[in-house]
């Protein structure tokens, strides 16, 4: 994935508890991953599922 633009891009601080971040910190880089990757990706599975869903619930 290229790089983002970093006038594009915005920070999101997300409060969790410290042994699941340290878990998922974990499982990510067992998987060669990033943190942030996965959590962009989810973001927009999320975005991409309710728009979806909306648009069925709107017809």
């Amino acid at each position: 994935m290229p790089k983002q633009n970093t006038q594009n891009s915005a920070f999101l601080q997300v409060r969790v508890p410290r042994d699941l971040r340290t878990a998922f910190m974990h499982a990510a880089k067992q998987e060669d991953d990033s943190a942030s990757r996965l959590v962009r990706q989810w973001i927009r599975d999320y975005i991409q599922e309710h728009q979806s869903s909306d648009k069925h619930s709107k017809t």
